[in-house]
């Protein structure tokens, strides 16, 4: 897998965003599940999460998000994580 991280720029008090792209590279879907970790800086605090088939929760400032589906051969998806900067 490939994993690319973007981030919209973050401003004191303003929202902002990260993009997550997992690509798969391999000759064969993925096993399944599918978790991407991101650990949040200080006074970042997420709101919102979007992408399909993912799944987000926090403990403390580490997000994960999981996909209970398969990412197929050659194939990717993107998940965004909308935040408030603090």
């Amino acid at each position: 897998l490939n994993v690319l991280f973007t981030t919209s720029t973050f401003v004191n008090g303003s929202p902002a965003s990260y993009t997550i792209s997992v690509g798969n590279r391999g000759p064969n879907a993925t096993d399944q599940p599918v978790a991407v970790q991101l650990a949040l800086p200080a006074g970042v605090r997420l709101v919102g999460s979007s992408g399909a088939g993912f799944t987000c929760g926090t403990v403390g400032q580490v997000v994960t998000c999981e996909r209970a589906t398969s990412i197929p051969a050659n194939g990717g998806v993107s998940l965004v994580l909308d935040v408030d900067v603090c």
